[in-house]
This record gives structure tokens, C-alpha cells and sequence, in this order.
């Protein structure tokens, strides 16, 4: 295969899963394969009903990325750890914002 072989095809909607369905439905001969992401791989399938399993439908290739998570606050939050953050939400409902990077994405802790 040479690069003018290649076609990359963004297929956007209901959080990457209508792309990784039509590779899920795909012919199973290595022609078609899937950038699979957390929202892809594990967000959707604990969220939506899926024509597709994506344990049993897919097999990994690759690591190209990972992409860790943090937290990060204002010096002036009174809180020196999560534990101690988690506390203070708790505390204070509703006076606290955050920022997304844009839907998909693990962006919102679930507090109880």
C-alpha cells in the first residue's frame, strides 16, 4: 500500500459510535480499521445500545496515545488535594465552575 491508498474518513455523530459502527459492520478484511478513544470504547458502550460489541468486534492494534486526566485549580481554592476538593464541592454547591475540552470527553466527576 502506498499513501495515496490511504483515505481517512472523520464520521462525526452520537459520540463516535455511527463510526465505529461502520467499521463494526465492515468487511473483515483489514481494509477499514477504527481510531477507538475512551468515549468510543468505553463511554458508549456503558451509555447507549450498541448494534456492536466492542470487546467482541474489535481487536486492539496499536497504542498510539494516552492522554491522562488532572485537576487543576485556582491558588486561592482552599483545597491541597482531591480528597480535600471533594470535601469542599460537597460543601459548596454550585460555587465552583469548570472547563471542557468538548463533549466525549471525561469532563465531570459524578460527586454523591
Amino acid at each position: 500500500m502506498t499513501i495515496k491508498d490511504l483515505i481517512i474518513e472523520n464520521v462525526a455523530g452520537a459520540g463516535g459510535s455511527i463510526g465505529i459502527g461502520r467499521v463494526a459492520r465492515a468487511a473483515p478484511d483489514g481494509y477499514m480499521i477504527a481510531l477507538g478513544i475512551w468515549s468510543t470504547q468505553v463511554v458508549n458502550p456503558a451509555t447507549y445500545s450498541l448494534s456492536y460489541d466492542v470487546v467482541k468486534d474489535f481487536e486492539p492494534i496499536a497504542l498510539l496515545a494516552s492522554s491522562p486526566l488532572m485537576v487543576a485549580g485556582k491558588k486561592s481554592l482552599p483545597a491541597n488535594d482531591l480528597e480535600e476538593l471533594i470535601a469542599w464541592l460537597k460543601a459548596n454547591p454550585n460555587k465552583a465552575t469548570q472547563g471542557s475540552a468538548g463533549v466525549g470527553i471525561p469532563d465531570r466527576p459524578q460527586l454523591p
